[in-house]
């Protein structure tokens, strides 16, 4: 099929397409799932989960995993030729009818039903079933490097439709992860042997980077090989915890050099300059979060990151994304048990960032950075970013819409804001309510974010979760008891050694423009909308 002539894939237009491996797909076939022990899935790409659904194969219930196929590879303008060995397997996708399709496709067992047993680390059986116009997969769920596998009988319970993607949010995140193929075969990522270590290089040896850089230097299939900052006192702090690695002043040198992947951990309005030259330097990903300041510098971002290296991971330092309890909150919620989501506040209630003293006043914006509008982009971008960026995931949304108030009660620094209250709301009406301080001295502290849902609610912060079902007692509680960056890290290495690949400045930047949406809001004194920031 020629690029750009997959517009009809719902409409069962194309009736012959041969896999990769040669095995012949026929429109009308019996079954679809297991063909000559090639497994195909399809599903949405939505937030980064790919979600199994009902899917119209045409009025002869042509094979649609065999067409998408077809549309991949025009995409990718690849052909045939290359076979997939036992437990290995594609990732790709395109976009067809404005949705955002990624696809599957894993050699593996013949004819095996899948039921509700999870097998290997990406390797499964997907049931096939097929009655005519409609075809049911399985949900393949793929979150910041950790598979899980969820099988439903295709008779059963389907966890999504097309229809249930967002459309405001489908035509924001344009990922290029979902715009052509990767062969995920951990021998062709650099640095992705089993026996081999990667190496990294901090750009910034600031408090942000030299204690993130620490959780990395603890993993054992990584070290620090190289450190960059502006000013001698920061690069000697580098030098006496990662002895031997070359020192740099200018983060272009760093980027220049051998390094696998980088940590930027810079004041937040140089992150659209600094990602860019990483993606051109081809390097594996770690941003320190936001993307930006303005909506110019996320959509620099963004630009980016469409066209980054397929085969190199893109991390954003959203922490919760990746936290064992976050996930599982995550998936009380979207399990559906307790409904929809209704209501959602969240808070970000405690102290602020210390003060740096004793440099000159020519370095006062970068040393303390942070309580700078133009260096940090005020509180709301740099911190509440976090409480905004859960909301957005466990939505799959983003706020249409945002009114607030901020003020200065207690600072005396800068000219950003210590507190504020923001309300947002969603396109689907539920309204979503913020608050933040960064009052120390009060000694009251509250980070979290609550659900609202139509059968119970779930409370979730960095130490944890709490679930009520049906406002019945027990509540469900389980306590985090360390610092969720490790598992952001963690996962972040192990998905650039093994080929598990992610491009979250995508979504990160999505985070921040919202962010964003609630700082002019309150800045201008009404009421700012989804559509004005992007635009703007």
């Amino acid at each position: 099929m020629p690029e750009g002539e997959h517009t009809g894939l719902f409409s069962g237009q194309v009736t012959r397409a041969e896999d990769r491996v040669g095995t012949a797909i026929e429109q009308g076939a019996e079954e679809l799932g297991v063909l000559g022990g090639i497994v195909f899935e399809v599903g949405i790409l939505h937030d980064r989960e790919i979600a199994g659904g009902l899917f119209d194969g045409g009025p002869d219930g042509g094979p649609l995993a065999g067409v998408l196929l077809v549309a991949k590879e025009a995409d990718a303008g690849l052909g045939g030729g290359e076979t997939l060995e036992d437990r290995e397997g594609a990732v790709g996708g395109a976009v067809v009818n404005d949705d955002q399709l990624a696809f599957h496709v894993l050699r593996q067992r013949r004819g095996e039903d899948m039921g509700e047993a999870a097998f290997d680390d990406r390797s499964f059986v997907v049931y096939g079933d097929q009655d005519g116009e409609q075809h049911a997969n399985f949900q393949y769920r793929q979150s910041a490097g950790e598979h899980r596998y969820y099988g439903y009988n295709c008779r059963g319970r389907i966890p999504m439709d097309r229809s249930q993607l967002s459309p405001r949010r489908r035509e924001f995140v344009a990922s290029a992860a979902a715009s052509s193929l990767l062969l995920l075969k951990p021998e062709t990522v650099r640095g992705s042997q089993a026996n081999s270590a990667l190496t990294l290089g901090l750009i910034g040896c600031g408090n942000r980077g030299m204690y993130v850089s620490g959780i990395f230097a603890k993993n054992e299939y990584l070290k620090v090989t190289a450190i960059c900052d502006i000013y001698e006192d920061r690069l000697a702090e580098g030098r006496a915890k990662y002895s031997g690695a070359k020192e740099y002043k200018n983060y272009l040198d760093l980027l220049g050099s051998d390094v696998d992947a980088v940590l930027i951990a810079t004041p937040a309005f140089l992150h659209p300059e600094h990602f860019e030259a990483a993606v051109k330097a081809r390097k594996h990903i770690f941003l320190e979060k936001p993307a930006g300041v303005d909506p110019k510098g996320c959509r620099r971002v963004i630009e980016a990151a469409k066209k980054a290296d397929k085969t190199k991971r893109i991390s954003m330092d959203y922490q919760q994304r990746y936290g064992k309890e976050y996930r599982k909150a995550y998936d009380v919620v979207k399990s559906g048990e307790l409904g929809a989501i209704k209501m959602i506040r969240a808070a970000w209630l405690g102290g602020g960032p210390p003060i740096r003293t004793g440099h000159p006043a020519s370095e006062e914006k970068i040393r303390n950075w942070y309580f700078y509008k133009d260096t940090s982009g005020d509180i709301l971008i740099e911190q509440d970013c976090h409480n905004i960026d859960v909301v957005n995931w466990f939505m799959g949304d983003h706020p249409v819409k945002a009114s607030g108030y901020g003020s200065r009660m207690m600072r005396t620094i800068g000219d950003v804001m210590d507190n504020l209250a923001v309300t947002f709301q969603f396109a689907n009406g539920v309204v979503f309510s913020y608050s933040a301080h960064q009052f120390g001295a009060v000694g009251y502290r509250d980070i979290s974010e609550t659900f609202c849902c139509e059968k119970g609610w779930v409370r979730v912060s960095r130490q944890g979760y709490q679930i009520q079902r049906d406002g019945k007692p027990p509540i469900e509680s389980v306590d985090t008891k360390y610092d969720i960056t490790q598992d952001s890290v963690n996962q972040f290495i192990e998905g650039a050694r093994t080929g598990q690949i992610e491009n979250a400045a995508l979504w990160g930047a999505e985070s921040t423009l919202v962010a964003i949406m609630a700082r002019e809001a309150i800045y201008t004194g009404r009421e700012m909308t989804w559509d004005r920031i992007v635009k703007a």
